[in-house]
């Protein structure tokens, strides 16, 4: 359970960075993903959701891996910047590609994170 929360945590912070165009590095992305101020509105976070969330994620996580793997092998901060951007858009197309957008992605996750009951829910819904 410890690790699928980290996981939850590493996705979160990649895809929050997708969001405001960080050039941060993806594989260092590990702090949680905090919305900026007047962002923090909660909602009420179904199960389809949770579930969109899920495959969203599954997704994401192959797109890090990828890029990790990927990252060992460059030599420069101009390749390392090209594949960021590469990173970012797969993963950007990853969550998309579910009934998501990056914004309810980064909120869903947010919620997880904070939210027992709805870590819970996650949880069951993702085994």
């Amino acid at each position: 359970m410890l690790l699928l929360k980290n996981r939850i945590l590493m996705t979160a912070a990649t895809v929050g960075l997708l969001s405001t165009g960080s050039m941060a590095i993806v594989a260092n992305a590990q702090e949680s993903y905090m919305p900026p101020q007047g962002q923090q509105q909660q909602m009420n976070v179904t199960d389809t959701q949770l579930q969109e969330f899920a495959k969203a994620q599954a997704s994401v996580n192959q797109v890090q891996t990828n890029f990790q793997d990927r990252a060992k092998a460059v030599e420069t901060q101009e390749e390392m910047q090209t594949l960021q951007l590469q990173a970012n858009k797969q993963m950007v197309q990853a969550v998309e590609q579910t009934d998501l957008n990056v914004e309810q992605y980064n909120q869903i996750a947010n919620i997880i994170q904070t939210d027992q009951k709805v870590q819970e829910r996650y949880i069951k819904l993702a085994q």
